[in-house]
This record gives C-alpha cells, structure tokens and sequence, in this order.
C-alpha cells in the first residue's frame, strides 16, 4: 500500500497515513491504493483513488472504513459518528398512562443510518425487555429513521414511581456509533392519597396526602364537610399538606371531611380517590348522658364512626374495679369500654353494640358483677361473649393482665401498672395510658400483695412494674 505525497499548506506538515493534523486545521489527503494480490483488510482488489477531508483533532486510519469503494473508484472515509437527538421525553420528565412515545431525530451525512436502538434503565438497576423488566442489560430495537420513535408502554411493572433513565443508539453505515442519553424520568401512575385531618387550631384544618400535590388541582370546594363552611386552601412547604379554614363548628363536636374523588391532584395529573376521616373541632366540649352508662355510650359515639369496632369491653358501671383494670384490654383489643347495669343490658348500649359493629364482647368480670342474664342479652345481639373473670377484683386484674399477654403475644412489653384497688383514684388516673400503651392493670391491697396478683407478675414474665400513687396507698411491702 502506497501513499502519494502529502498536500501541505502553509508550514511543511507531512500528512499521510496515521498521522494526526494539529489543531484546528483540515487538509485534503489523496491517497492511492494498489493492490496485487488478496487483500488482507479486506478491501477490493484492484486500485482506487480516494480524496479524504479530515480535520483536526482527526488520524487518518490506514485501514478505516470507507464508502463508495470500487474499483478505480472514489473512496470517502466517514469520521463522523451519526447526530443523535431526544424531543420527548427531557430530562427530569413525568409521565404518566398505559404508554408514551419516546421520539427524536437522527442523522449521518455520509453514510446513513444503518440500524437504532434504546435502552430504558429503571431506578433499581433493572431493564425494560421490551415486554417485562430484566437483571440482564437490555436493548430494544427502533426502526432507523431521521425522526424515529418507540413507543415505550407503562405497564407491567411501571405502575409504581420511579426514575428511569433512556439511552438512545445510532450506528451508521460503517459502524460509527452515536449515542444520546436522557435521565431521571419520572413515571408516576399512583395517585395521592388523603392519609388524615386535624384540627390544628380553632378554625384550622390539616389534611395530609400519601404524597406530593400540585398546587394549582388544591381549592377548597374539592373538600366538604356537613355543617361547616370551608375555606382558604393552601399548599404548606413539601406539597403534602393542605390547610383549610373553617367556620360553624362547634367545640369538641366531631366532624367527617371528605375530598372529592379527582379534586386534588398529583403533578402527573393522577387524580384522588374519594375518602373520609373525622376530626374533633378544638375546643373544650362535653360527652354526657343522662346516667353513667349513657356517658359512657355518649363517649363512644364521640370517638369511633359506625361499624368501627369488631371488638368491645364491658364492664359493670356499679363498682369500679373492673372497668378499670380492663382499660388495657379495651387498648389491646382498640374498642371501647362500655358499661352495663349488672342484671341487665341497657337499650342505650345494646344499640349502641350494634352501631359499633361489635362481633365479640369482652365482659370484665365474674356473674356476680355482670350477670348471664347480661351476656345472653349481648349473644342475642350476634356478638361472641368472652367472660374474664377472677374469684376477687384481683384475681380478675390477673386474668385480665394474662388475657393481654396472650393477645399481644410478642409484643407484650413485660410491663404493668400497679394501683390499689380498694378506692378508684390511682387506678383512675393511670387507666388512659393504660389504654393507649395495651398495658394491664393489676390490683392490689395496700399492706401486701394479692396471690394472685403475684403470680402474675411472675408467670407473665412482668418486668417492670409501674406502681401508682405513694406509699400511703401501695406500701412499700406490696411493691416489693
């Protein structure tokens, strides 16, 4: 293979095969190519001439690929590599349905397009196969064309949000590859959620989403609320909560607010479902009712909606040992605990056992202080009746501290509180937090601790006793 000698311009600069041009300058190389034999670079036999423009910071390669090669022919050598361009989606996009095109444009001078791929890399670390995401690297065919498209379905395996970046191929033809990449795409098919509302002051609402909103889907006539009037939405910082403004209420009354299904939206358009959730208007408010147990079916109606508790405590409302020391089953079980006269079942807590949805009853308490005649009333209802019961009011705290930690199984914390239980007050005061923590609550004598009450803390494996009130009340005899 022979060159002819080099053009130069200028400074003497000898070109010729392999060598490279400085910068910023373009010459015409004429390089001739004789053959006697088989071709070892597989070219064409014969002779042929071809006139090369190549410019810095370009090397002539002796055996670079050529076009337009015959024999005697004109030879051009393509240096460049096909320009690659992506119009949809951008950088950082968010797209969103069953499917979107995927579209640009592409090009080779010289010598064409000779096939075009892409490559769409989700978030952790998988591939799109074209029908289903892979572990392996995968690459889907485009048809080649100066405005090419693919259209990318979203689904299966997309329905959730992630980021995904695409990179589109071009090979021309003599095999140069041209490469185009887009990254952090957003495909997000999930709409927001409404998670909850409070009552943030006395004319504020918050209501919080599963995530982020768009401002401008966000009014307050996508809320309502019977018997209060709605105003003023805005968007707080990090778009997942909506404050609203509200008149009409009244203090410590309970309020349902519902949001439109679609009336809030996510920046992909992803509208929300319709939902619900109740909150208590600020302020000090009063459940009451005309005995002790229609109070206490007073509380319930205030705070749990219809058909929301499976499970209920009852308890007799004619001494207080029992109600008390049940206030941790009620928290385990998360019901109420109701209170019924002990040979009968008030009409107020039978409706109200049905208002509740309750499917089993749990009664505190021996036949002595709730009767049969009570827990075939509650059965009668279609409620399964669970009787936990001891000889004493301490055997039952013991019983009922034993049927939490079968309840909660694991998650029994080994904790218990402690209170006399020959007067209320101590055990009064500890039974919400009693409630809240699923804790049982044992009784005792103040000069010394009941037998049953003993074994319990050692055959539930309790712990950590809490014992509540001062020595006066539990002695330092029945604490140890």
């Amino acid at each position: 293979t022979t060159a002819a000698a080099p053009v130069t311009a200028g400074p003497a600069i000898a070109l010729g095969l392999g060598t490279a041009l400085s910068a910023e300058e373009t010459r015409s190389l004429l390089v001739a190519y004789t053959f006697a034999a088989a071709a070892a670079d597989g070219h064409e036999l014969g002779s042929r001439v071809a006139t090369v423009a190549v410019g810095a910071p370009a090397r002539v390669d002796p055996f670079a690929p050529v076009v337009s090669a015959g024999s005697g022919g004109t030879a051009v050598l393509d240096a460049a590599a096909p320009d690659v361009q992506v119009a949809f989606p951008g950088d950082s996009a968010v797209l969103a349905g069953d499917s979107a095109i995927v579209f640009g444009t592409a090009s080779d001078s010289v010598s064409g397009l000779a096939s075009m791929r892409i490559r769409i890399t989700r978030d952790d670390g998988v591939y799109w196969d074209g029908s289903g995401w892979s572990p392996l690297v995968a690459w889907n065919a485009v048809a080649e064309s100066p405005n090419w498209a693919y259209d990318w379905s979203l689904e299966p395996g997309q329905s959730g949000e992630h980021d995904y970046d695409i990179t589109v191929d071009a090979f021309d033809g003599v095999g140069r590859l041209g490469e185009r990449s887009i990254v952090d795409v957003r495909v997000d098919n999930t709409a927001p959620a409404m998670t909850g509302v409070s009552a943030s002051a006395a004319s504020t609402l918050e209501v919080t989403f599963s995530e982020r909103v768009e401002t401008a889907t966000v009014a307050s006539s996508d809320f309502q609320a019977a018997g209060l009037t709605l105003s003023g939405a805005t968007l707080l910082p990090g778009g997942t909560t909506v404050r609203l403004t509200f008149s009409g209420a009244a203090a410590g009354t309970r309020y349902s607010l519902a949001v439109a299904a679609g009336g809030v939206a996510d920046a992909a358009g992803n509208g929300c479902a319709a939902a619900s959730f109740e909150f208590v208007a600020p302020g000090v408010g009063r459940e009451a009712g005309a005995t002790r147990y229609d109070t206490a079916v007073a509380v319930s109606q205030a705070t749990w909606a219809s058909g929301e508790c499976t499970n209920v405590v009852l308890a007799t409302g004619e001494g207080f040992p029992d109600a008390l020391a049940a206030s941790g089953l009620a928290g385990t079980v998360r019901g109420p605990l109701l209170l019924t006269r002990g040979a009968s079942l008030t009409s107020a807590v039978a409706t109200e056992l049905v208002r509740l949805g309750a499917e089993k009853v749990w009664i505190a308490g021996g036949e002595g202080a709730v009767s049969a005649s009570v827990a075939a009333s509650v059965a009668a209802l279609g409620c399964e009746v669970e009787r936990v019961a001891g000889a004493d009011r301490y055997g039952t705290s013991a019983a009922i501290a034993s049927r939490v930690a079968q309840l909660r199984g694991v998650g029994f914390a080994g904790t218990a509180f402690l209170a006399r239980g020959d007067q209320f007050p101590d055990a009064l005061a500890v039974s919400p937090a009693a409630y809240a923590k699923g804790f049982p609550v044992l009784l005792t004598r103040t000069a010394a601790l009941p037998a049953d009450t003993a074994a319990a803390v050692t055959s539930l494996g309790i712990g950590d006793v809490v014992v509540v009130g001062g020595t006066g009340a539990v002695s330092a005899t029945a604490a140890a």
